[in-house]
């Protein structure tokens, strides 16, 4: 006895029936093989090759969902036992957490057609990634990681000092770091050029390996600090009349530049992120940004 149904179909076929059903079967399956090639080259003529702000939109989504499916990736954040590995886990999450929060924001406003504030966002990003290269690069790693926290608590109770329960939330954080290295974070802040790590922007970028520094960085600082003038408002003659043109044109190769660059950064500090955070082996569904700069190279 089995869990068969009964059979609906006559138990007994004709085997002239037999060679008819599978000479059908067979010529169908050929039929399909032949076509397979004009289908695909139909389906690729309905969706039109992605741009590289095309791809950005894609990472931006990819990253959460990479995330969401792996829950346990950001677990030693929860694991205090250790204040010092404790703080090496929140800076690198943090930074990543900024570079994709700022890819977002370069995707929006290039679509948009807000090409001076993408620059400006992406200042940010190439600042945020310099400070995650030489950090994750540094042979303290952990140590610098305190001591960029302690820096960053010590300016904002500067910077918020007439706020008081600010100031003695953040002042009681600093007095739980290691002297030692609060002590670091208060030279830096008093010595040229008082940034947390006593380097420039520049001798990070250099030291981690992240290119692009001259001429890119002077040029988004033009946009950031207001000193990049002359572009953005112009007056122009018409006949006998003068019109007022608003705003700057971006090509669109610098369009699908921005969002390149907005896109490497992002991937790199996710996949350094995984690495740090033991996370297990994944498949990002996205095309690799460096393909597209190979090919401007070319």
């Amino acid at each position: 006895m089995n869990y068969c149904a009964k059979p609906i179909l006559p138990t007994v076929i004709s085997s002239s029936f037999l060679r008819h059903s599978v000479i059908k079967d067979l010529a169908n399956r050929l039929w399909s093989l032949l076509t397979a090639p004009m289908r695909r080259m139909q389906r690729q003529r309905r969706m039109p090759d992605r741009t590289e702000l095309d791809w950005l939109t894609v990472d931006t989504q990819e990253f959460r969902r990479l995330l969401d499916q792996h829950p346990d990736l950001l677990k030693p954040l929860s694991d205090v036992t250790d204040a010092n590995q404790h703080a090496k886990y929140l800076v690198v999450a943090e930074l990543t957490w900024r570079i994709w929060m700022h890819a977002m924001a370069v995707e929006v406003l290039l679509r948009q057609e807000l090409y001076a504030p993408a620059l400006v966002a992406q200042r940010a990003i190439f600042d945020a990634l310099a400070t995650y290269g030489y950090l994750v690069n540094h042979k303290d790693f952990q140590d610098e990681a305190v001591v960029l926290l302690a820096y960053s608590f010590m300016r904002d109770i500067r910077h918020f000092s007439q706020q008081a329960n600010l100031v003695k939330e953040y002042a009681a954080i600093v007095d739980r770091m290691p002297k030692r290295l609060v002590e670091i974070a208060k030279s830096r802040a008093k010595d040229h050029p008082r940034t947390w790590s006593g380097k420039t922007v520049k001798d990070m970028a250099a030291i981690a390996g992240v290119t692009g520094y001259d001429p890119l960085y002077g040029y988004m600082s033009g946009e950031a600090h207001a000193s990049a003038m002359g572009r953005h408002i112009r007056t122009i003659q018409e006949g006998r009349m003068m019109k007022v043109h608003l705003g700057r044109d971006a090509t669109e190769k610098e369009i699908q530049s921005s969002a390149n660059f907005a896109r490497r950064a992002l991937h790199a500090a996710f996949k350094k992120m995984w690495e740090i955070f033991g996370g297990r082996r994944i498949t990002i569904r996205s095309k690799d940004p460096e393909v597209w700069l190979q090919e401007q190279k070319a």
